[in-house]
């Protein structure tokens, strides 16, 4: 049997393993085995180490690559933006895309997700139904065989409004980080393809990495519970430095992250609720732990558009029983 290969790139350090479709490998022939085999070769110490999965198939439309992203819980996203540039370097690296036109990106489903027995959940289920284009690669610039920066378009905000976070939960989260002025905070529901809360305020940049954590895992268990129409949301910890903005996101499905596309375009929306960032900004820069990415807005469309690096690793061959073979790093 011909050996799968899974190609390893980062954006600004959010790293994905890529798997070429058609999508239905030997080794994967059910949403169980799915879910199983993303935790086993994402897994940082028993696995190859990566934040995600990533199915990638051309589509029968030249101008059209399908994809399927699987969290390293084996949870499927909606999209991600940091895989979303990582797709156009490996779209330019197979010759699949130019870098100058734009290349469509729709959900890929495995057939047997198609099937109504599929212990999907039922937001897995909702986003699988969206057989549609959910995201637009715009282009590639200062492109090399192992790095490029490029221009994903995120789309329109669903919605944007404001939270008000409970007198015992901000209470909670002072107890986690007392040096945060909590009252000060202000809390934003962004949804985009996926669902964001975002924190605005000061002092989130200091945080340990163990407080980060912890506030994260804390507001994704309380906040869909306490407050209305909040779904289990990524969670940003946005705070203004001098020249520029910080922003570490807790993730569904991955936890704290070295970099989110999809919380830094949801991080631009709440700054320009609040007033801190005007519309017309063509771009808007944040520091994550992993680098920096940009935000901007596409003029014809007002779309919102992310910038930033993406970078090959190297390759990962596996034979069918998923034994690890050969890592050859860049």
């Amino acid at each position: 049997m011909r050996p799968t290969v899974l190609w390893k790139y980062h954006g600004a350090q959010n790293d994905f393993l890529f798997l070429e479709a058609p999508f239905a490998p030997s080794f994967c022939s059910s949403l169980a085995e799915l879910r199983a085999f993303a935790r086993q070769v994402c897994h940082r110490h028993a696995g190859f180490g990566a934040d995600g999965l990533v199915l990638v198939e051309p589509s029968r439309d030249s101008g059209t690559l399908n994809l399927l992203i699987v969290n390293s819980d084996g949870s499927l996203a909606a999209t991600c933006g940091n895989a979303l540039r990582c797709v156009g370097l490996h779209a330019l690296n197979r010759q699949l895309w130019s870098g100058h036109e734009t290349l469509r990106i729709a959900r890929g489903v495995p057939p047997f997700l198609a099937s109504p027995d599929s212990e999907l959940a039922d937001d897995e289920r909702e986003l699988l139904r969206q057989d549609v284009v959910f995201a637009r690669l715009l282009s590639a610039s200062n492109v090399a065989s192992e790095s490029a920066d490029v221009d994903v378009s995120m789309g329109h905000e669903v919605s944007s409004r404001a939270l008000v976070l409970p007198a015992d939960v901000l209470a909670a989260f002072g107890g986690i980080a007392p040096s945060v002025a909590w009252r000060s905070v202000k809390a934003r529901f962004v949804e985009l393809s996926n669902p964001h809360v975002v924190l605005v305020g000061e002092g989130f940049n200091a945080l340990p990495l163990v407080d980060l954590t912890a506030l994260g895992r804390f507001a994704q268990s309380v906040l869909p519970a306490r407050l209305e129409g909040v779904p289990l949301s990524n969670i940003g910890f946005l705070s203004n430095q001098e020249t520029d903005f910080s922003l570490s996101v807790y993730e569904r499905g991955a936890g704290l992250t070295q970099c989110c596309g999809s919380g830094a375009t949801a991080a631009r929306v709440a700054l320009e609720a609040e007033g801190l960032v005007a519309g017309a900004q063509p771009w808007c820069a944040f520091k994550m732990p992993g680098g920096i990415v940009s935000i901007g807005v596409e003029s014809s469309t007002q779309e919102r558009v992310l910038r930033g690096p993406a970078e090959w690793v190297g390759c990962v061959q596996l034979a069918a029983s998923v034994n690890r073979e050969v890592l050859r790093p860049r």
